[in-house]
């Protein structure tokens, strides 16, 4: 099964890739790749790598201007 992993430099995918068990092929996207702020970008990544499941790791991580910072 493939399984799509986004926001690939950061921690959290740094834990799933060592929990990866065998019959699943992970695929991974960077944020040029695939961002997750600009719909279009979504779609092409999608059609491509043909995922069976997604797991969306991309963050804010600026927490304190994630409050006052809406774009």
């Amino acid at each position: 099964m493939k399984v799509l992993l986004t926001g690939t430099s950061g921690q959290i995918r740094l834990a799933l890739t060592v929990l990866v068990p065998d019959g699943i092929a992970l695929l991974t996207s960077t944020r040029e790749e695939l961002d997750m702020t600009i719909t279009l970008s979504v779609r092409g990544p999608l059609e491509r790598k043909k995922p069976a499941l997604v797991f969306s790791c991309a963050a804010c991580t600026a927490v304190d201007a994630a409050g006052t910072d809406i774009e």
